[in-house]
C-alpha cells in the first residue's frame, strides 16, 4: 500500500504542481524537490517541459541576456535529467536533455557525448529523434565523428516518418551544407521514401516560390 501511495504521489506529482507554462512548471518541481513522474508518460512530458524552454536558449539568447535567471533554469533541468538517470540509465530523452543544456553552456564536447549516448540509447523514438537530429545538425561541424556518424543515422529515421520528412525538406533547400549530409542519407531509404521526399522537395520549393 505504501509503494502504491508513493507511486500515485510520483506520477500525479508533476501534475498537481503544474502551472500555465512549461517554465511555472519546472520551477513548480524544482522548489519541491519532489520526483518528477513515476511513468514514462510523466517524465517524458517534464523533460519536455524543459526542452521546450531550452530551445531559445541555446538557440538565439546569449548567457549575459539571461544571467541568473539562465542558470538556474539549467541548474533545474540537469537536476531532473540526472535524477531520470539515475531511475533510468537507458533512457536516451534525458540524455537529449543533457545535450541541450551543453549547447546552452557551450560546451560542444558535452553535446557530442550527449547526443551520441541518446541514439545509441532511444535510436527510433520520434519525439527524441526530431529534436536530436535538429541539434546535430546546428552543431555538425563541432561533433565528434561517433556523434557525425549517429546523426546521419538519425536523417535515415526523418527520411523515414511521416512528419521528419517535412522538415528536412525544408532544410534540404535552404541549407547547402545539409543538402549534402541529407543526401547521403537518402542513398539508405527506399525507392519509394526517396521519391516522396523529391515530391515534398517540390512542395516546398513552390512554396517559395510563391511568396
Amino acid at each position: 500500500m505504501a509503494l502504491g501511495a508513493w507511486a500515485m504521489y510520483a506520477e500525479a506529482g508533476p501534475v498537481l504542481r503544474g502551472g500555465d507554462t512549461a517554465r511555472a512548471r519546472i520551477a513548480a518541481t524544482a522548489s519541491t524537490n519532489g520526483p518528477i513522474g513515476a511513468g514514462l508518460l510523466t517524465t517524458a512530458v517534464s523533460l519536455a517541459d524543459c526542452e521546450q524552454v531550452l530551445l531559445p536558449f541555446g538557440r538565439r539568447a546569449t548567457p549575459e541576456q539571461l544571467g541568473e535567471a539562465r542558470d538556474a533554469l539549467l541548474d533545474e533541468c540537469e537536476h531532473m535529467a540526472n535524477d531520470v538517470l539515475a531511475r533510468t540509465p537507458a533512457h536516451g530523452q534525458a540524455e537529449l536533455l543533457l545535450a541541450l543544456i551543453a549547447e546552452a553552456r557551450g560546451d560542444v564536447d558535452g553535446i557530442s557525448t550527449h547526443l551520441a549516448r541518446s541514439e545509441a540509447l532511444q535510436p527510433n523514438l520520434a519525439r527524441v529523434v526530431a529534436p536530436r537530429a535538429a541539434l546535430g545538425q546546428r552543431h555538425f561541424d563541432e561533433l565528434s565523428p561517433d556523434a557525425q556518424e549517429r546523426h546521419q543515422r538519425d536523417l535515415v529515421l526523418m527520411l523515414q516518418s511521416g512528419r521528419g520528412v517535412w522538415p528536412l525538406a525544408d532544410l534540404y533547400v535552404s541549407d547547402e551544407a545539409a543538402r549534402k549530409r541529407i543526401t547521403t542519407a537518402l542513398e539508405k531509404v527506399s525507392p519509394r521514401e526517396q521519391e516522396r521526399f523529391i515530391y515534398i522537395v517540390r512542395r516546398v520549393l513552390g512554396a517559395r516560390g510563391a511568396r
